[in-house]
């Protein structure tokens, strides 16, 4: 069974103290995982003064995330380090630290395009989110979603329903090892045969619902174009809009029936 490197260890073991994406930059800048979790666990890092997480900086954090990474077969990468997904490197809210399964390096040396949408879609936005996947795949662009029910598991159907297509890459707002539907279990398995998942969560460690709006800076990121399929007033794809023009990314949407709430 594999195991995992020092830095890999202590970089999940960072990401498994509960904080922020923000605050684990602020932990691994100026120091390596290795050093950071020992300064933590000292009481001595400068991004924790009031030793808020040393309490959590014990062995037993670094025992399960390990574990759990090895059980599940996840890889773990941080920035800066070999491995790290380019695409996601020079991004200015990049992820400190990524879970991964499956063909990560798929993001490399190819256009991108992220399809979101709501996951109460209309047949009509499952039928379109299945032919955008399936149409961008067949013409080799990795389609980018965040894996839920809905547009998301619609638009990953479609591009793995391709044969001969580029994989597709899903970015969870959850452990890649977290319980979920059987319908998504089955999606998440073709997805790590066949494309690949990401995560900031650490596995078997439980997520708060921020999660899901904060992972779509990363779907945003990744884009060079985002497609939105069907979105409610105020729907969650709003935040990926947002972050991908914050980014200067390009952003779409497909037309929909003034009657249908999907499409406001």
């Amino acid at each position: 069974m594999p195991t995992l490197t020092d830095d890999e260890l202590y970089g999940a073991g960072l990401a498994g103290l509960g904080a922020s994406p923000g605050m684990l930059r602020k932990f691994l800048d100026g120091y390596d995982a290795p050093e950071a979790w020992e300064a933590i666990a000292r009481g001595r890092h400068r991004a924790d003064p009031d030793r808020r997480y040393r309490t959590k900086a014990v062995p037993r954090t670094l025992d399960a995330v390990a574990t759990s990474c090895v059980q599940a077969g996840v890889s773990v990468m941080i920035l800066g380090r070999p491995g790290y997904p380019p695409a996601l490197a020079d991004d200015r809210q990049a992820p400190a630290v990524l879970f991964g399964m499956g063909e990560v390096t798929a993001l490399e040396r190819k256009p991108r395009v992220t399809v979101v949408g709501t996951r109460s879609a209309t047949a009509y936005g499952l039928g379109v989110a299945s032919e955008l996947g399936r149409d961008l795949a067949r013409s080799g662009v990795v389609v980018v979603s965040g894996g839920a029910l809905g547009i998301d598991s619609a638009a990953h159907s479609g591009a793995l329903g391709v044969d001969d297509g580029v994989a597709t890459v899903a970015v969870l707002g959850t452990a890649l090892d977290a319980a979920t539907t059987r319908s998504q279990s089955a999606l998440r398995d073709a997805l790590g045969c066949r494309g690949a998942m990401m995560s900031e969560i650490p596995p078997g460690v439980h997520s708060a619902p921020w999660w899901f709006a904060v992972r779509n800076r990363v779907m945003a990121a990744l884009a060079h174009v985002v497609v939105v399929v069907e979105c409610h007033h105020r729907g969650g794809s709003l935040h990926t809009v947002a972050a991908a023009l914050a980014r200067g990314v390009t952003v779409t949407a497909v037309p929909g029936s003034v009657r249908s709430s999907a499409s406001a």
